[in-house]
């Protein structure tokens, strides 16, 4: 009956534990690649107009947009779920950083269709004309 007492009384080697993964974390250089937000600008547009039905089909309509920016997901978090990668943009929607990106962007898209050459062009032929 003796014979436990001695092995409760050894040390028990020492387990070692993992160092933590880092988990890679979304950053504004994962959408200023040009599969981020470059992508969604050119071309989530296209693709939701190929599948829209119009007024009356909203919940299809909104299901569809979800649907793309899933599908979009993994080619800028591969590494986490669609949830994760919410949370992520939503918590970086407020820096500075991607406003001030997302502004340049948007003054991109108005350049290209709206040129300010063609404002300017405008301007010296009214000036001209007077």
């Amino acid at each position: 009956a003796g014979g436990g007492e001695d092995e409760e009384q050894k040390p028990k080697p020492k387990r070692r534990r993992a160092a933590p993964r880092k988990r890679p974390k979304l950053t504004l250089e994962d959408l200023q690649k040009p599969s981020g937000l470059q992508l969604v600008f050119q071309n989530i547009p296209k693709w939701f107009q190929e599948g829209y039905r119009g007024k009356g089909h909203e919940v299809r309509n909104l299901r569809r947009l979800l649907e793309l920016y899933q599908r979009w997901q993994p080619k800028v978090f591969p590494h986490g779920t669609y949830n994760q990668f919410e949370a992520a943009l939503e918590k970086m929607s407020g820096t500075h950083a991607l406003k001030d990106t997302l502004a340049k962007m948007r003054q991109d898209l108005i350049n290209i269709v709206d040129p300010p050459s063609a404002h300017q062009d405008q301007d010296q032929q009214q000036q001209d004309q007077q």
